[in-house]
């Protein structure tokens, strides 16, 4: 069996091509200039484009359709579809599939991506967000439990057709949710789950890691390639099963979402990234799990993924040491901030380096001091501070640039936000367009702002985007 079907047509393109008389205006690095050439070298002749044999990916039949399929046939999927423009294109295009006239209300239940908010809002879709659950030991924001959006989705007016439960797990920092209960939930409801599980493409290799989102019955689930597997930046790809939502629809609106000059070095990076799952990851998962058994007091979670390491922090003080002890051994964490630190090793990582981060750690609990009581309480309050009513999207499209105005500090507390505040990473907004700004926003801006990091949607000086 061909292996890598993507890889193999750009080999033999590549091999075959005397003279490029075609685009991309390197020709296969000839004319690419030597500042940037030194680094790619080879790889610039299969930056390729739509050339005889070399399929397309709007409309694939070839290999990229064979990829694809290659791809489904590892998670038990009907369908997979490849994104060159990251997991963002393919969480908006699952909402914007997801939503027509007659069922335009979506369930969002816990924290989620940015993405999230712009497929609604492309979709003129009913945004209604289900408040996060937040841990306090961990510092981190949970999805709610079944029982709990069950109960409320129980207490809405019979009139609503739900469009789609949205549901992100794991969470950028690892928290696995019960997709299994979440799916039989909105079946119940007639309409599909989806899930943004960006950052679990690797779940399910060995029996250790939690199952993946396909396995347990969603309908779509994103996988954002580059996250948790070897694979180059912008990778992604989206599954589809079951009757409740079009494959062709879906199809349709990633197309949409996406160039029509795609990067064929990200498609061959996704057909050797679904070859390596299929052949090698399960043994690189194992030797990963036996060296990160030195870290297990790191972590210790039950619900989580086993390959994520979340250092809570808990005070701009200890943000700052672990950021400089990081710095001084040169290893460059996912990020630091004042609610905690994320780790993703990598799937080679050394014993040594192991033992390395192990004692770097070690020293950083011990000088590191105690956790900010008041800090604490805005990270609580935020979290749960989710305006549990519906956001018509079509009434928040980006408002004319006189309708806004900037407000620093206090003063834009009790004023309505004229765009999403996002702290990134992670990327997940705080404030929505038509969200009304509490204190806690504000001190919680303040916080991050003076720890160096100034969210997506603010000025320095903490300042917001107000309506006038």
């Amino acid at each position: 069996m061909d292996e890598t079907p993507i890889l193999r047509q750009l080999l033999g393109a590549a091999q075959a091509e005397r003279l490029s008389m075609h685009v991309p205006g390197h020709h296969s690095g000839r004319d690419m200039p030597a500042l940037l050439g030194q680094w790619l070298q080879s790889a610039l002749r299969i930056d390729l484009t739509e050339l005889p044999g070399l399929d397309n990916l709007h409309d694939a039949t070839g290999s990229i359709l064979a990829s694809q399929k290659l791809a489904a046939s590892h998670y038990g999927s009907q369908g997979c579809y490849y994104s060159v423009n990251g997991s963002t294109a393919c969480v908006m295009a699952a909402i914007f599939a997801s939503v027509d006239e007659r069922h335009r209300d979506v369930v969002v239940a816990g924290p989620f991506h940015w993405s999230v908010w712009r497929g609604a809002q492309l979709a003129r879709a009913k945004l209604w967000r289900l408040a996060p659950v937040w841990d306090e030991n961990r510092l981190e924001m949970l999805v709610p439990p079944p029982e709990a959006i069950a109960n409320w989705l129980a207490d809405q007016a019979q009139s609503h057709s739900w469009a789609a439960i949205v549901v992100t797990s794991p969470t950028y920092t690892g928290r696995v949710a019960d997709i299994d209960a979440y799916a039989r939930l909105a079946h119940e409801y007639n309409c599909p789950l989806i899930v943004d599980e960006a950052h679990g493409a690797h779940l399910g290799l060995v029996t250790d890691l939690p199952p993946h989102s396909v396995q347990q019955g969603a309908d779509i689930v994103i996988h954002s390639a580059h996250k948790t597997l070897p694979a180059l930046t912008q990778t992604a790809w989206v599954h589809h099963q079951g009757s409740l939502l079009s494959a062709e629809r879906l199809k349709s609106a990633l197309s949409f979402l996406q160039t029509t000059s795609p990067s064929y070095l990200l498609l061959a990076s996704l057909d050797v990234a679904q070859a390596w799952l299929r052949c090698e990851a399960a043994g690189d998962v194992l030797q990963l799990q036996q060296h990160l058994s030195m870290l297990d007091r790191w972590r210790n979670v039950s619900d989580a993924d086993p390959l994520r390491i979340w250092i809570p922090t808990g005070s701009t003080k200890r943000a700052q040491l672990l950021t400089e002890a990081l710095e001084k051994e040169n290893i460059f964490a996912e990020y630091v901030n004042v609610a905690g630190g994320l780790l993703i090793p990598p799937y080679h990582l050394s014993q040594r380096d192991t033992v390395r981060l192990e004692a770097l750690l070690v020293r950083w609990q011990l000088e590191s001091g105690d956790l900010d009581p008041k800090l604490l309480a805005i990270l609580q309050a935020v979290a749960e501070c989710t305006p549990q009513k519906c956001l018509d999207t079509a009434d928040h499209f980006p408002p004319q640039e006189t309708c806004v105005v900037w407000q620093s500090g206090h003063s834009a507390v009790g004023r309505i936000s004229a765009a999403c505040v996002i702290p990134y990473p992670p990327g997940m907004p705080i404030l929505l367009p038509g969200d009304e700004i509490r204190r806690e926003h504000v001190e919680l801006v303040a916080y991050l702002e003076a720890s160096g990091a100034i969210p997506v949607g603010c000025k320095p000086g903490c300042q917001f985007p107000v309506l006038s």
